[in-house]
């Protein structure tokens, strides 16, 4: 299989994912019809591979950029060799892709990179909310402690 725009847009359809022109030669796919992002896809040309880029919004609150590095890195650590992610210039989400080279790509590795952004965006949620609570918490028992130390400690002299 080739790859190209017909045949992805035929996966996409036999698959009931919602897919439509995008800019440069791209297609946009949402992963489901109430999704508001669009995961962009860019056909293989030559010996490049497919690629699958989705922008994901994520609640990162009080995150500092080196903790929300951490939680992407450790999502990507998880999956695929062929998924990476960055947490956005902005920090308040990733952009993940995933790659599918051109001598493996099918119906079915199509769908499977489809999918695997999913989850991608499913354990960045789960893990970022995580990292944001244990934060939290870490910020209120030092406070505590604060306030604990203060009220027993002896008077000085």
């Amino acid at each position: 299989m080739t790859g190209s725009v017909e045949e992805i847009r035929a996966w996409c359809a036999a698959s009931a994912l919602p897919c439509r022109d995008g800019e440069d030669g791209a297609l946009l796919v949402r992963l489901r019809p109430e999704d508001r992002n669009e995961v962009r896809i860019d056909p293989p040309r030559d010996e490049e591979p497919l690629r699958l880029t989705d922008r994901i919004a994520l609640e990162t609150h009080d995150l500092g950029p080196t903790r929300l590095a951490e939680v992407v890195e450790g999502v990507v650590l998880s999956r695929s060799s062929l998924v990476d992610a960055r947490p956005t210039t902005d920090g308040q989400g990733a952009e993940v892709v995933v790659v599918v080279h051109a001598e493996g790509l099918n119906r079915h590795t199509f769908v499977e990179a489809a999918f695997e952004i999913e989850k991608i965006r499913l354990l960045l949620q789960r893990e970022v909310t995580g990292a944001v609570a244990a934060e939290r918490t870490l910020g209120a028992l030092d406070a505590l402690a604060g306030q604990v130390w203060a009220a027993t400690a002896p008077p000085s002299a």
